[in-house]
């Protein structure tokens, strides 16, 4: 019976474990919407820039961080179901692909804002399928 009460008074003067972290797949899961918050801040302020008459290497510094992010964003397999990473990865590489086409067009007056809207347009295809507002 001592060594029982020496048990749970040696457990009693334990310091509270810290709170642990976020789960490996929640911290990817967060990091994956700052991504993509991100990407969606750049392809408003491209809007912006064309509105603006902005010269295009401002466009394509912005396609730039856009690719740079969609990139990051596609290495990070946050979703529990493994076919839905596959998923996105393609879809991703749709994106990706896409991106690439548009990078080179022009990115100045009624040209830019085609190119915008294909922008927009590609990343409609994934958005329509997974984004949860």
């Amino acid at each position: 019976m001592a060594v029982l009460v020496s048990l749970l008074a040696a457990c009693g003067d334990r310091a509270p474990a810290p709170p642990a972290g976020p789960a490996p797949r929640e911290e990817m899961a967060r990091q994956y919407t700052r991504l993509m918050k991100s990407i969606d801040l750049q392809f408003e302020n491209l809007q912006a820039d064309l509105a603006d008459g902005k010269p295009e290497a401002e466009a394509r510094a912005r396609l730039g961080s856009i690719r740079s992010l969609a990139e990051q964003a596609s290495r990070l397999p946050y979703r529990a179901d493994e076919a839905e990473n596959r998923d996105l990865a393609f879809q991703f590489a749709a994106f990706l692909d896409a991106l690439k086409k548009v990078e080179q067009s022009p990115w100045t007056g009624a040209e830019g804002l085609r190119s915008w809207r294909t922008v927009g347009t590609a990343c409609a295809a994934c958005h329509n399928l997974y984004r949860k507002d």
